[in-house]
């Protein structure tokens, strides 16, 4: 029986060892935690600033290259920047929609999927 202890010795500490060296073990407390999101938001901003200098030169590319497709593009992207919105008529359709009309909706399409799958 004295084996026997020995090796679950052995195998729960190597769980052990596993368990430190895991990305989710947290050595370092609420600090580590704090880093993480200050790296996340960083990584982040910068993300996003990247996309948006990547959609700014596209656009500017698409004013100065004197094709009809790329003015089109960019009046277009133009038109869609300077659209103005109104969230209330939005809010008010989100409110007026009918759940049942469209439940039965999806459920006579699954239906038609089915027969037509069959056939």
């Amino acid at each position: 029986m004295g084996n026997y202890d020995s090796e679950y010795e052995k195998y729960y500490n190597s769980l052990k060892r596993k368990v430190r060296y895991s990305p989710y073990y947290n050595r370092a407390g609420s600090g580590d935690r704090y880093a993480k999101k200050a790296n996340y938001l960083s990584r982040r901003i910068i993300r996003d600033l990247a996309g948006a200098l990547i959609l700014f030169v596209f656009i500017a590319g698409c004013k100065v290259i004197p094709t009809t497709t790329s003015k089109n593009v960019y009046s277009y992207s133009k038109k869609i920047v300077g659209q103005n919105y109104d969230y209330n008529k939005l809010k008010i359709q989100l409110k007026n929609i009918d759940v049942n009309y469209i439940g039965d909706r999806v459920k006579n399409v699954i239906e038609q999927l089915r027969v037509d799958g069959k056939d």
